[in-house]
């Protein structure tokens, strides 16, 4: 409910504060940011409510999954943050062919909105492996959660890719959003699954360790 609150607020904001339209404001760009942080953590209450409202046990933040967790999580925040901006970097500086987008990226005389959008593929890249390397380490009991995760950032990916090679249509741009709100969720869930208390004389799920 407090976060549902606050990404009310944070919405009318963007309004009130005149960070729409044509505006390239430094401003704009961290407020964005942070109303999208806010949106991943409502998101996440509301997976986490549901979850443990099914019967699952709260988390041990002591597990040996807890840092391989805050890991993940970190890393796909800081890939949607990089998105967002780039998509608002799209939107505000259309291109008409990739080459000329990537001329844009790296001139000196670009707009600094437009030169951070090329940080947005190389990190969600070295992410998505780690993202990879955490799904496939977890038990036995989370295997199909972690074929999901693998799933989810192949898709990401490939979505990624056609978005930067048809320049970035509307519907490939939504569809590349509710990828990453469901990569996001089962993120969430898998992190929640691997550092689930155990019952008394049983031991949760972890973390595999080689």
């Amino acid at each position: 409910l407090f976060f549902i609150v606050t990404e009310a607020l944070l919405g009318a904001g963007l309004v009130l504060f005149d960070y729409v339209g044509k505006n390239v404001s430094v401003g704009r760009v961290v407020y964005l940011s942070a109303h999208l942080i806010n949106t991943l953590v409502m998101v996440a209450a509301m997976a986490l409510t549901a979850w443990w409202a099914s019967g699952h046990r709260g988390i041990d933040l002591s597990s040996r999954g807890a840092t391989a967790s805050a890991i993940a999580l970190l890393s796909a925040i800081v890939i949607a943050v990089t998105g967002a901006i780039t998509a608002l970097s799209d939107t505000l500086y259309p291109v008409s062919s990739v080459s000329a987008g990537l001329a844009a990226d790296f001139s000196s005389a670009s707009p600094l909105l437009l030169k951070l959008r090329i940080w947005h593929p190389i990190i969600a890249l070295g992410a998505s492996v780690y993202l990879v390397v955490f799904a496939a380490s977890g038990s036995r009991e989370m295997k199909r959660m972690g074929t999901a995760i693998i799933a989810l950032v192949a898709a990401q990916l490939t979505a990624g890719m056609l978005n930067i090679a048809l320049l970035t249509p509307i519907w490939l741009q939504l569809l590349h959003l509710l990828l990453a709100d469901l990569l996001w969720i089962a993120l969430v869930l898998f992190a929640a699954a691997t550092l689930e208390r155990s019952p008394a004389g049983k031991q949760a799920p972890q973390l595999a360790h080689r």
